[in-house]
This record gives structure tokens, C-alpha cells and sequence, in this order.
């Protein structure tokens, strides 16, 4: 079997992850237990939280962290506090929202947080692949 990074990457390919650490931060919890399934699926190891408030509990978890997937419908501000968080004890690791607002989030965010990426809800399990993998790498 070949590796994510060997395969090419074409439309409605799933691309699948080396055993990197993902942080899913999601309000509702059934998109927050779907996207934990899927993400496990494609070779991550996921930790989940639900809000700022529940991560501040778990800071021994914040050490392990390769990707911040984050609800973009949470407010903005909460969302550059849990970025600023996760990237004292990681500075290296990379952000993804997740929204239906994406517009919202370019201007608020983008002026905020730099050099994050945005994906747009509802999308395929695909296209989620392969913007993990490309927000990784």
C-alpha cells in the first residue's frame, strides 16, 4: 500500500494521514463524533473537545497536537484564544476551520490568525482528506 505522500491527489480520492495527532474542537456533539470516526478512518489520532473551556482541563493533550481542526461557528474570539492555547505548548502546529460561513471567517479571521485554512460545510469525505493531508504537509 502506498503512503499519502506518494499518492497522487485527484478528485473524489481519499487521502489518508501517518498517525498525526488531530484536536477536533466541535460544538455539536454528533459532527464532533462523526468527524472523530472519519478522521480515525483515514489514520489520525483524534482527540476531541467540545469548547475553549474543556481544553483548558486537558493541557496534557496540547503537547501531541499536528493539526487544530476547529467549528468555525464558534466565535471568533474563542477560536484565536484555543489557536494562541494549542500553539504555547505546539508552535508548529497547523490550524483548519471548519464553517458554513466561510465568508465571515476569511475577513475576521484571516486578519487575526494567520495562514489558516478553511474548509467549506457541508463537503465530501473526500475533499476533508485531502485538505488534512494538504494542511499537514
Amino acid at each position: 500500500m502506498l503512503s499519502a505522500k506518494n499518492r497522487p491527489l485527484s478528485f473524489n480520492t481519499l487521502v489518508f494521514g501517518n498517525g498525526e495527532t488531530v484536536l477536533l474542537v466541535e460544538r455539536e456533539e454528533n459532527l464532533r463524533r462523526l468527524g472523530k470516526d472519519v478522521l480515525e478512518k483515514l489514520n489520525y489520532q483524534v482527540v476531541t473537545a467540545s469548547s475553549q473551556q474543556e481544553l483548558c482541563c486537558r493541557e496534557d493533550v496540547l503537547q501531541q497536537i499536528d493539526l487544530l481542526i476547529l467549528d468555525g461557528a464558534a466565535p471568533i474570539r474563542e477560536s484565536k484564544e484555543i489557536v494562541q492555547r494549542v500553539r504555547e505548548f505546539y508552535p508548529q502546529a497547523k490550524t483548519l476551520f471548519s464553517s458554513v460561513h466561510d465568508t465571515q471567517l476569511e475577513t475576521e479571521c484571516g486578519r487575526k490568525i494567520a495562514s489558516e485554512r478553511i474548509i467549506n460545510k457541508p463537503f465530501l469525505i473526500e475533499d476533508f482528506s485531502q485538505i488534512v493531508y494538504r494542511t499537514l504537509h
